[in-house]
């Protein structure tokens, strides 16, 4: 399985929008909430 990784200070609910789930187990190093996609 592959995954998309993102990271966001300002566009949680369009990435949301996109299929992005927050995903709190990964720390981005700016400290910015995280957001992944399973990809297919």
């Amino acid at each position: 399985m592959q995954k998309s990784i993102l990271t966001t200070d300002t566009a949680e609910k369009f990435y949301e929008k996109n299929g992005y789930v927050k995903d709190s187990t990964i720390i981005a190093k700016n400290k910015d909430d995280v957001f992944v996609k399973e990809l297919r």
